[in-house]
C-alpha cells in the first residue's frame, strides 16, 4: 500500500508541475491562430470594424475572440487517478510452505492425469 501511495504522490506532484509550467507559459509566451478560408466579405467587415475602433485587423480579431470566451470557464486541469488497489498485488500472511508447494503440485499432476 505504501508504494500506491509513493505513485501516487508523484502522479500528483506531476500534475502539479504541468499545471505550474502551463500557467508560466501562458504568462511568457503568446500563441498564435491562423484562420483559413474566410469569406472576403467577412474580412472586409473585419478590416472596418478594425478602423473604425482604431485598431488593425489583428487586433480587432483577438478583441472579438476575448469577447466571445470571455464568460466561458476555462476547462479544468486533468486531476489525479483516485486511490486503488493495483491487481498485480497480492497481499498474503505469509509465503507458502515447501510442503505446501509439493502438495499443490501433486493435485495438479493427479488432476491431469484424471483428464
Amino acid at each position: 500500500m505504501r508504494m500506491q501511495r509513493d505513485i501516487d504522490m508523484i502522479v500528483n506532484e506531476r500534475y502539479a508541475v504541468i499545471a505550474a509550467v502551463a500557467s508560466i507559459m501562458e504568462l511568457t509566451f503568446m500563441a498564435s491562430l491562423t484562420v483559413r478560408n474566410l469569406d472576403a466579405a467577412l474580412v472586409r467587415r473585419l478590416r472596418i470594424q478594425a478602423a473604425e475602433n482604431d485598431r488593425s485587423a489583428e487586433a480587432e480579431h483577438r478583441e472579438i475572440l476575448r469577447i466571445a470566451l470571455a464568460g466561458r470557464e476555462q476547462p479544468p486541469l486533468p486531476q489525479p487517478l483516485p486511490e486503488r488497489t493495483p491487481l498485480w498485488r497480492v497481499e498474503r500472511d505469509r509465503s507458502p510452505t515447501q510442503a505446501e508447494l509439493l502438495e499443490q503440485s501433486d493435485v495438479r499432476k493427479r488432476a491431469m492425469e484424471t483428464k
